[in-house]
């Protein structure tokens, strides 16, 4: 593709947006924060929002991720990749691009997974085994989607937070609403199980907020009470 004619695609096609969020002018902006551990990403030239067949498939698509980003040109589709940073992305493209496409793109970092999607599966099988990205043919979207919920699972457990900081620490440097939600309640949970420390008198003010609250049965509140040390505390 000519670089004439690579800047008259990109000029002329536009970015197809699942959300409102992404019709903005910072929706490829590699910093930017998503909902999912991962970007989904759909290719396709032929793409029709307007048509039953794709609002099914968005439907089924979004029963497994929140954000589904959709680009009807090879060019965008690219240039999304190359500037996404810090996170995988996973791209399902129709076999009529993706011969094309997978070249491009098959060596981007982030680019975990590409699912091809036709309704030829045989006619596709023989070319997509020369790229180890390409996870499989597939005629219908729910085998698609039940690979998604794997990968949904597996990012999740692969972005359990760890940190060398203390919650004074993080607090000096920036500004802690700006931090992922999981990696504060990491930080706050670890301070109270080892950090803090607890007297006689944070056993009874404990007890009785379980009772106020009716938290447990009286029989273990009241064995806590009564018989709790700290040193035979597992932690």
């Amino acid at each position: 593709m000519s670089d004439q004619q690579s800047s008259q695609n990109i000029s002329t096609s536009s970015k197809i947006a699942v959300t409102t969020t992404r019709a903005s002018s910072d929706a490829i902006h590699p910093k930017k924060r998503i909902i999912q551990n991962f970007l989904l990403i759909w290719m396709d030239v032929d793409i029709d929002q307007s048509k039953d067949n794709c609002q099914n498939t968005l439907i089924q698509l979004r029963s497994v991720v929140n954000d589904v980003t959709i680009f009807s040109q090879p060019d965008e589709c690219v240039d999304f990749l190359t500037e996404v940073d810090g996170v995988k992305a996973f791209l399902i493209v129709a076999s009529t691009i993706g011969q094309q496409i997978v070249p491009l793109i098959h060596d981007v970092p982030q680019l975990d997974a590409v699912y091809i999607f036709n309704d030829n599966k045989h006619q596709n099988e023989k070319w997509t085994k020369e790229w180890a990205k390409i996870k499989g043919v597939h005629t219908e979207i729910t085998p698609i989607c039940e690979a998604l919920q794997l990968v949904s699972k597996q990012c999740g457990q692969d972005c359990i937070p760890l940190s060398f900081f203390t919650i004074e620490e993080v607090a000096s440097n920036q500004n802690l609403n700006q931090l992922e939600p999981s990696f504060m309640y990491t930080q706050i949970f670890k301070e109270i199980l080892l950090d803090l420390k607890y007297d006689e008198q944070s056993v009874k003010k404990f007890t009785a907020y379980c009772r106020n609250g009716d938290y447990g049965a009286p029989a273990t509140i009241n064995r806590f009470e009564n018989e709790y040390y700290s040193q035979l505390a597992i932690w």
